[in-house]
């Protein structure tokens, strides 16, 4: 099971950041950054945040890339055939121009 908080504090032992540094561009207290440490679970505004400090996507640990894959391959297909219907609707227009 992950351990978002575990995940944060290695990422940010990697950081460079002093735990005074980081509390600060977190807007929280130092106390509350080792609580963070200790979460097995955070609210997603704090996680945006602490992603952006740190320069890391912590919500890739909550997504399955296998389980995108199927719409993924939809959306795919939907685009295909909007850039097919584009190419049709341009070709129309030009036809509907020279006939000004």
């Amino acid at each position: 099971m992950l351990h978002i908080g575990e995940e944060i504090r290695k990422v940010f032992k990697e950081s460079g950041l002093t735990v005074a540094e980081f509390a600060r561009r977190i807007d929280t207290s130092r106390e509350n950054v080792y609580g963070i440490f200790k979460r097995k679970s955070i609210d997603t505004r704090l996680l945006q945040k602490i992603s952006d400090v740190l320069d890391h996507n912590f919500f890739k640990y909550y997504v399955n890339p296998e389980e995108l894959y199927p719409e993924i391959a939809s959306l795919q297909r939907k685009l295909e055939v909007a850039d097919q219907e584009i190419a049709y609707l341009k070709k129309i227009n030009k036809l509907l121009e020279k006939k000004k």
